[in-house]
This record gives structure tokens, C-alpha cells and sequence, in this order.
């Protein structure tokens, strides 16, 4: 009964070993795996910041090209401008 006892011990002591011996070897292959996941992680969350500040300038462009156009227009066209807006608000108003 005793040497049962005893060859279980060292077969699971055996077993431990392996085990803790595959994991020492495998851990600087998942360290190096996981260091290039962040890496590429990092890479496309630049990436994508780079394309969302890309398009924010864009519009910021067109944005200020479209006010720029239209404080054109308002300053050209002043007089009928304000005539149509007083129009439009049902208020008139007599030149002699």
C-alpha cells in the first residue's frame, strides 16, 4: 500500500514538474506574443486617430470655406438680404 502511495506521489510530482517546466518555456513566447499584439494595437489606434483628425480637418475646411462664402454673400448683398428677411417677417416699411 505504501509504495501505491509512493508511486503516485512521484508520478504526480513528475507530472508537476513537466508541467511547471513547459510553462517556464512557454512564457517568454507568450510575453513576446503579447508585446507584439500591444504594438500592433497601438499602431492601429494611431492610425485610426490620424485618419479621425484627418477628416475633422477637412470639415473644419469646408466648414470655414462655406461661413467665408456666406459672410461674402451677406456683405454683397446686404440690402436685399435684409429686405427679404423683413419680408419674410411680415414687416414693411415705406421709403419716401
Amino acid at each position: 500500500m505504501l509504495t501505491r502511495a509512493w508511486s503516485y506521489f512521484v508520478k504526480e510530482t513528475f507530472e508537476a514538474c513537466l508541467l511547471s517546466f513547459v510553462i517556464d518555456m512557454a512564457f517568454p513566447v507568450i510575453t513576446m506574443q503579447n508585446k507584439d499584439l500591444e504594438k500592433q494595437v497601438r499602431f492601429f489606434q494611431s492610425s485610426v486617430a490620424q485618419a479621425f483628425a484627418e477628416r475633422d480637418s477637412s470639415l473644419m475646411e469646408v466648414l470655414f470655406s462655406l461661413l467665408n462664402k456666406l459672410i461674402l454673400y451677406l456683405n454683397t448683398n446686404a440690402a436685399s438680404v435684409s429686405l427679404f428677411f423683413c419680408w419674410n417677417l411680415g414687416i414693411t416699411y415705406y421709403s419716401v
